[in-house]
């Protein structure tokens, strides 16, 4: 009975012990245990290379992966390396480290990395799930592009920038979750996610850049915050879901396609005292029916509101200064307009165009009707 004992207290032992060892390495459809948290623990270069990795100090106390010829599927590195007997923090891979493998499936990167490189995973299509430190400031070009498996990306409170196209293409990603505050956003970083369906943009993004969420075909509605100040062109460019979207006060331009193809079934400006600059078919084919304008706005563009098929209520300001004829084209239900002001005030408004449409539309005045 004591050998047996003792056998068994060898066992558990050897069993401990392997655990401690912070990379976690599979064949290709094994599973793996989860990551060491403890930071005491280490991992050692040679053991590194085992795996495939090739890692080297960067400074006097930091360390770069900077290669990986590996075959795994998924995995789980350390914070810290030791190199020629020295212990290092892992705070920075290669870019394009894991570009195009296939196999990657599951990875938690190294806890004290402080940014993720462009183009890190790009092309990594059975890519499902990546667990990001939050010692992350920065998401690189690229970083995720196509990574067309990938379903939850929950990005933790540290991370400032996300860079451009960092997840476009990831036409699996339902869900993105960000943090309250950011800087920036990059343009096309979320195109063609056309299975994400609903965005909270942080405060702090001045800019909507871009394409940032162009083509994401399953968004249904968006949050954008006081901070924003401009709407890039293309930026919802055909997010044919898209139902609901209240323009902040803050907003003062919107650029060319920023909505196009929207449905914008539910869709305001906030009140304003600052004038608003609305680019050329910004909203061009859009499905709403009623349109109430900034009352601060003073010229509506050429085809703002081209192909609006569904449109049959305008309301204009006073503010409003000169429009263009074509602002309204094909907008065949458009037969009314609500004008603030006097039916004098409304012969001061100026109006150019070849193309004059929509002719014979009534326009209420406070004091009457006249027509275009």
């Amino acid at each position: 009975m004591k050998i047996n004992k003792l056998i068994c207290i060898l066992i558990i032992l050897v069993l401990v012990l392997s655990l401690s060892i912070m990379v976690f390495a599979c064949d290709k459809e094994d599973s793996v245990d989860e990551p060491t948290t403890d930071t005491d623990d280490y991992v050692t270069a040679e053991e590194l290379k085992t795996y495939g990795f090739e890692v080297k100090p960067s400074t006097t106390t930091t360390a770069i992966i900077s290669d990986y010829t590996g075959k795994l599927t998924k995995f789980s590195i350390s914070g810290r390396v030791m190199i020629d007997s020295k212990t290092y923090d892992i705070t920075e891979m290669e870019a394009g480290l894991f570009k195009d493998d296939t196999r990657l499936k599951e990875i938690s990167l190294p806890e004290k990395l402080t940014y993720i490189p462009d183009e890190l995973f790009s092309g990594c299509t059975n890519l499902e799930e990546v667990t990001i430190p939050s010692s992350i400031e920065s998401i690189g070009n690229n970083a995720f592009k196509n990574c067309s498996s990938y379903k939850l990306i929950s990005i933790p409170k540290t991370v400032k920038k996300i860079g451009r196209q960092a997840f476009y293409g990831c036409t699996s990603l339902e869900f993105a979750a960000f943090p309250e505050k950011m800087d920036e956003i990059g343009s096309y970083a979320f195109y063609s996610c056309n299975k994400l369906w609903y965005i909270s943009i942080p405060q702090g993004i001045t800019k909507i850049d871009e394409s940032t969420f162009a083509g994401c075909s399953n968004l249904t509605a968006i949050t954008i915050p006081s901070s924003v100040t401009e709407i890039c062109a293309y930026a919802f460019d055909s997010d044919t879901s898209l139902i609901a979207v209240t323009i902040p006060s803050t907003v003062v331009k919107i650029g060319a396609r920023a909505f196009y193809n929207c449905s914008l079934e539910n869709f305001s400006f906030e009140k304003r005292t600052d004038d608003i600059d609305i680019a050329v078919e910004a909203f061009m084919y859009c499905k709403f029916e009623t349109v109430e304008l900034p009352d601060s706005m003073t010229y509506i563009k050429p085809k703002v509101f081209y192909g609006c098929l569904k449109l049959s209520n305008l309301i204009i300001p006073t503010s409003l200064t000169d429009y263009s004829f074509d602002a309204f084209q094909e907008c065949t239900a458009l037969k009314d307009m609500t004008y603030k002001g006097t039916l004098d005030q409304w012969s001061q408004v100026s109006s150019h165009g070849n193309v004059v449409y929509p002719s014979g539309c009534k326009i209420h005045c406070t004091d009457g009707d006249t027509t275009i």
